[in-house]
């Protein structure tokens, strides 16, 4: 079920639509007679239908059915163990792929966790927007308690031994073998997703098939395997030095390649060595899963072994997305503006808008802190908004104060791209603080072009034409730079800092500096550099044809009443 179900304004049960109508009624004889919950997600009309024995299945009660889909998808609820595989059921809406199914643990309304079967339907316009999600749940409980009690456990058809048998099994092992060294291993398929994309979910299947045979081929008797959760396996394995845990990597990889499929298949491979007989089988294969989660994106790693300060930052990632919703109504985020200055003048003539946390206890955060993680959750897009609203806000009282107007660059997350709204909130904004969108300036980053290609040009040209000013933040720092600065309707380019690393030192460095700031002005697009540390990198910037610069060399990030001093404008 999508998230996107929360702008669901209204719950109908029974619609004034004859159709929708109708389609209860089926529905409800559907429910009737199988046990299984069926609901029925209408973005376009702003309906949801859920059957009766949904509220005796998830514990929400009938009173509270106005937040029924906020409360569905509270993590809480959730299984520890089941909530990365939840999010990314959650999250699973591709035109490419429709359909999705999870079986996973929840909270019932007696505070017991209950095996729920959920599988569902995604339904798109022409251009790709979620219009509609179908689909049904079951209480599998009692299925999943006699697998368990077997020893297997069953994952989309595949049979496997169950956590409960691998832990039973590794603490008998545990209490014979004392003095043995021994390593959890917990390993994932990188992008398993684009396997079942381009191969379907069967071939997916077999991919996870092969693996569990690999595993379960180790005869050892201090050995044990297992499927952790949704595609993860957790491995128990005696090991003499770190070497041998490199080489059931490289044994595992090369295995893989005799299964027959046309791309090559990589792993992400967390590890956490056996050094306290205190700590449960469970906490150890969770501190694999956290390590292996954090190189699960990195395409340089296979392997990383768990340290205590990953443990560290992940209670710490915790406290922080505990807290930044109420942050956020507390207001103590801040919107601070970093001075772009004209290198010939040194007059300002831009400002960057940053974020910083002004916590009440722990001072000042830094977005270095935070921003990678709102990224991930999604809080990113809350974020962005509430700090453009301020950067819009800033300039309507120069304008009502008739001070000379600064123009405001905002950073635009990757994530508002897959947004059907983003476009309509900055135009919104514009209007309702009567700001001209050329006062505002939209920075963007190589990823999101990347990643949102089709959408990302669409939606830029409309900001275009509607006045606002669109910038490449970071330009050098990745692959698809000379795509982006033909295919979007770039105004400016930001030279990343680390095109000034080598000024100075380098002459290779200098000639593409150069060359990149000339090919730039060809095309008619204004050349920012950030990061400018120093006299001899603004002198160089300028004897290369870029005039306009940032960093801290003329001023670092300030609060709005300070900037305003430095600018000259109170």
């Amino acid at each position: 079920m999508s998230k996107r179900g929360s702008s669901i304004k209204s719950i109908h049960m029974i619609s004034e639509s004859t159709i929708f109508d109708d389609m209860c009624e089926r529905y409800n004889v559907i429910a009737e007679q199988t046990n299984l919950i069926i609901f029925d997600m209408n973005f376009e009309d702003d309906k949801l239908y859920v059957s009766d024995n949904f509220m005796e299945l998830t514990g929400i009660s009938v009173c509270n059915k106005k937040n029924i889909l906020k409360t569905l998808l509270e993590i809480k609820y959730i299984h520890p163990n089941d909530i990365s595989h939840f999010k990314d059921f959650v999250r699973a809406y591709n035109p490419k792929q429709a359909s999705a199914s999870i079986t996973f643990r929840r909270k019932n309304e007696k505070g017991e966790f209950a095996w729920i079967r959920c599988k569902k339907k995604c339904y798109f316009d022409a251009e790709g927007r979620l219009t509609r999600v179908l689909g049904t749940a079951q209480d599998v409980s009692k299925e999943m308690v006699a697998n368990t009690l077997k020893g297997i456990e069953f994952y989309r058809g595949i049979v496997l031994p169950s956590f409960n048998r691998f832990e039973t099994r590794t603490n008998r092992i545990r209490a014979n073998f004392p003095d043995k060294k021994f390593a959890v291993i917990v390993l994932d398929i990188k992008r398993f997703s684009v396997i079942n994309d381009l191969y379907g979910n069967k071939e997916g299947d077999g991919v996870l098939k092969y693996i569990g045979s690999i595993l379960s081929s180790n005869k050892s008797s201090c050995y044990a395997y297992c499927r952790f959760y949704a595609d993860n396996f957790a491995v128990f394995t005696e090991y003499r030095n770190d070497s041998e845990l490199y080489d059931f990597a490289s044994v595992l990889k090369q295995r893989m390649k005799k299964y027959p499929l046309k791309m090559e298949i990589s792993f992400s491979i967390g590890v956490c060595r056996v050094d306290n007989a205190d700590i449960s089988m469970s906490a150890l294969c969770e501190r694999a899963n956290l390590t292996k989660k954090s190189i699960k994106h990195d395409a340089m790693k296979t392997l990383a072994f768990y340290e205590d300060s990953l443990r560290r930052r992940t209670l710490e990632d915790s406290d922080i997305e505990n807290e930044m919703t109420s942050a956020l109504t507390n207001h103590q985020f801040e919107m601070y503006l970093q001075p772009k200055m004209s290198i010939p003048t040194t007059e300002v003539v831009g400002a960057e808008a940053l974020v910083r946390w002004n916590h009440p206890e722990k001072g000042v955060i830094s977005p270095e802190r935070f921003i990678n993680l709102f990224e991930k959750n999604g809080f990113i897009v809350k974020l962005d908004y509430y700090i453009w609203e301020k950067a819009f806000l800033t300039i309507a009282g120069w304008i009502k104060e008739n001070y000379p107007v600064i123009p405001i660059s905002v950073n635009v997350s990757r994530i508002h791209f897959g947004n059907s709204d983003f476009v309509e909130k900055l135009i919104q904004l514009s209007e309702r603080y009567h700001v001209p969108p050329t006062y505002i300036e939209l920075e963007i980053t190589e990823s999101a072009f990347f990643d949102y290609k089709e959408d990302l040009q669409t939606k830029l040209y409309t900001l275009k034409d509607k006045g606002f000013k669109l910038s490449l933040d970071d330009f050098g720092t990745g692959y698809s730079t000379l795509n982006c600065l033909k295919d979007i309707p770039l105004d400016i380019l930001k030279m990343d800092r680390a095109f000034l690393a080598g000024t100075g030192e380098n002459r290779k460095e200098e000639t593409v500096l150069e060359y990149t700031i000339a090919l730039a002005k060809s095309l008619g697009i204004e050349v920012v550099a950030e990061g400018v540390e120093n006299f001899n990198q603004a002198e160089f910037l300028y004897r290369s044809g870029c005039e306009i610069a940032q960093g801290h060399f003329y001023s670092p990030p300030l609060p709005v009443v300070m900037f305003e001093k430095y600018a000259g404008l109170t």
